[in-house]
């Protein structure tokens, strides 16, 4: 399988079914951009992540930016009524977001840029019983 068809959410289940993808238009018109790993976090570098770290762009404008990228989302409860499970929640997306980031590209996925492992990080400290 070449690296063409890898890296973006939707083709991580068009690999898996071994389907095609198609190389979308961008935003201004110009250029087909195909769903490749560079493509991918070339989008994904154009998201600004605000203090609530909700954040997606449609249809990035840079050159080479695939048009339909963004990130997998969880979403948790601030306040766990017993701290066991609100430490299990800790623990399983710290390490999803640092030793298990290794895993990414494994499974079809890009690694998360360091800004927003770190990011991520300082927001599990949020997650409270």
């Amino acid at each position: 399988m070449s690296a063409q068809r890898l890296y973006s959410e939707g083709v991580v289940y068009a690999r898996n079914l071994n389907l095609s993808v198609a190389a979308l238009e961008n935003r201004r018109g110009d250029e087909f951009v195909l769903p490749t790993p560079q493509a991918s976090a070339l989008a994904l570098s154009e998201i600004e992540l605000p203090e609530n770290l909700r954040a997606f762009e449609p249809d990035p404008a840079g050159v080479g930016a695939y048009p339909i990228v963004t990130y997998t989302w969880i979403l948790t409860y601030r306040q766990y009524p017993k701290a066991a499970a609100a430490e299990a929640l800790r623990a399983v997306l710290r390490w999803a977001l640092t030793k298990g980031q290794a895993l990414a590209k494994e499974m079809g996925y890009l690694p998360l840029a360091e800004t927003v492992v770190a990011r991520s990080l300082e927001a599990l400290q949020l997650i409270q019983s």
